[in-house]
């Protein structure tokens, strides 16, 4: 009988981590493309447990490749 309490336990874990983990590998990608870097290997990485989360603080907290290349643009001509 533990067994059975066992398993559903450890399927109960599993969900809950696919129900965090999938929509914040989903918007670290979204993010991690605004920013100029790879999605794909954002969004991969953002699956491993717990990275995911101090990912997307990382991200967020980096400029915007758009802001970055209006500066840019802007140092050239001046």
């Amino acid at each position: 009988m533990e067994t059975a309490a066992n398993g559903s336990s450890l399927i109960t874990v599993l969900v809950t981590f696919l129900i965090l983990l999938i929509p914040t590998a989903i918007l670290n990608a979204i993010i991690a493309r605004r920013k100029g870097k790879s999605r794909a290997l954002y969004g991969w990485i953002s699956v491993i447990p717990f990275v995911g989360f101090y990912l997307l603080f990382f991200l967020i907290s980096l400029p915007d490749k758009e802001l970055i290349d209006k500066i840019d643009k802007l140092l050239a001509k001046g």
